[in-house]
């Protein structure tokens, strides 16, 4: 196979981009805040959530209202996207599924009905990338094609003179899409070379094109081509380069640039800082969330529902850190609220907790401004493994830096996977020895599935 040279430099692209999108030591969950919901899909591939479920948004009916993270769906889900009113899913198979409020035909059901639970969009299998804002709707499929549907009176889908679509359209013809990010009314995208596109609302010249006129297809903003990351806020932007450096454009008016605050708005993209590195970033209404590659979480811009994380709810215009902690590892930022995870599993919410959207018991009084541990949901456990629940023993338990497995009738062990009680894998071996080493995992309660020929056990493992 003969390869271009243009074609050599998007292969090294987006390898560099997995890289730095997929550094993070905990990624088997993603998650995603928007509205007044908070979504989540498990390791074992089923779903929680909580928040706002009015419009059927959470994919659930039988989600309890105020109830914290609750399993919504069980199995096979791969990505979430969220966005005001309505969600986005992606099964392991490539398919594309959709509930919530669909009165802009958001959900690319063909109609204008909502839905309560998640229905197949279409019959495709080759969705690989999807993404939720105010009316609108993105998709990436595996050939690079960009595709949106919905509704934007302002351009944000990219297709030109249409302004509305009950199916997903294609987003003209270029097919290395990598990456789309639309919070509002505009829209920010990756390509395959690393180049950077706009379109939609341009206000406060969040496109970056150096106008305030809005476009109303994808337009190439930025002269560059070493961009990996993008992140579209209600009216600014923000974006990190292949060398981790952090940039935005649009509206400052409340500091969310970063930039402090003698500077209202900007239509050019400009650098924001360039003496450390970033590796996520997340623009909401008026404010920014920035993770830095030393595991460091930092904030900036509006904080009326204490969304920066400080402990209070002045507004900042410059980045400052959310406490000490250095193991941060991922972030989705909503409108008003924001969820984290650190690198050993746990996961943060806080920021404006109307409808129950931290997943927190308590937040005074409708928000909480300090990162808020929440108890997940995450299940591992079936009534049908607990009856096969004596056909493995484990012993000693409790357990120092070790222990034995011994199945009964001398049954072949598959495998053993080793989850903590908020449901992160910490271990999963294929054909184990005998003795299974726990010297590496900190002392605690685990939970253990082994595979066996005769079925599944689950076990309770103590280690001190």
């Amino acid at each position: 196979m003969n390869l271009s040279l243009l074609d050599m430099k998007k292969i090294i692209f987006i390898f560099c981009w997995l890289q730095l999108v997929f550094s993070s030591k905990v990624m088997s969950q993603t998650m995603t805040a928007d509205g007044h919901q908070s979504i989540l899909i498990c390791n074992d591939g089923s779903v929680i959530g909580t928040g706002a479920n009015g419009q059927g948004q959470l994919g659930s009916t039988t989600y309890i209202p105020n109830g914290g993270m609750q399993i919504l769906l069980q199995n096979d889900w791969e990505k979430v996207a969220t966005g005001t009113n309505h969600t986005l899913f992606l099964k392991n198979d490539g398919t594309l599924w959709a509930s919530g409020n669909n009165s802009s035909g958001q959900l690319g059901l063909n109609d204008y009905v909502s839905r309560d639970t998640p229905e197949q969009v279409g019959t495709d299998n080759d969705w690989v990338y999807i993404d939720a804002g105010y009316y609108t709707s993105f998709g990436i499929k595996a050939n690079g094609t960009l595709w949106s549907w919905g509704f934007s009176s302002e351009g944000a889908l990219g297709l030109g003179g249409i302004g509305f679509s009950i199916v997903p359209m294609q987003v003209g013809v270029l097919d290395d899409w990598v990456q789309v990010s639309s919070l509002r009314n505009h829209t920010v995208g990756l390509r395959g070379d690393g180049s950077l596109w706009a379109w939609g609302q341009n206000t406060y010249g969040q496109l970056g094109d150096g106008t305030s006129i809005p476009k109303f297809e994808p337009t190439n903003v930025a002269s560059s081509d070493n961009w990996a990351i993008v992140s579209a806020g209600v009216d600014h932007s923000l974006a990190i380069t292949t060398s981790g450096f952090l940039w935005g454009v649009g509206n400052n008016i409340q500091g969310q640039l970063g930039l402090g605050g003698s500077i209202n708005f900007l239509v050019d993209w400009t650098l924001i800082d360039d003496s450390v590195s970033y590796d996520k970033i997340g623009a909401g209404q008026q404010y920014s969330i920035a993770l830095r590659s030393n595991g460091t979480l930092w904030s900036f811009g509006y904080n009326t529902l204490g969304q920066l994380g400080l402990g209070n709810t002045t507004t900042v215009t410059i980045p400052t850190q959310i406490n000490t902690d250095t193991n941060w590892s991922d972030v989705s930022v909503g409108h008003t609220h924001v969820i984290a995870k650190k690198s050993n599993g746990e996961l943060y919410s806080w920021g404006d907790n109307n409808s129950a959207a931290l997943g927190v018991a308590s937040c005074v009084p409708t928000y909480c401004s300090l990162p808020q541990i929440v108890p997940l949901a995450c299940s591992i456990l079936s009534v049908e493994d607990l009856e096969n629940n004596d056909i493995v023993k484990i012993y000693p338990n409790p357990a120092n830096n070790g222990f034995y497995l011994d199945s009964k009738q001398g049954l072949q062990i598959n495998s053993i996977k080793i989850f903590d009680v908020r449901g992160s894998q910490l271990l999963s071996i294929v054909k184990p020895n005998k003795y299974i080493s726990t010297k590496n995992i900190e002392a605690g309660l685990y939970n253990l599935i082994i595979e066996t020929s005769k079925g599944k056990a689950i076990k309770k493992l103590i280690i001190r």
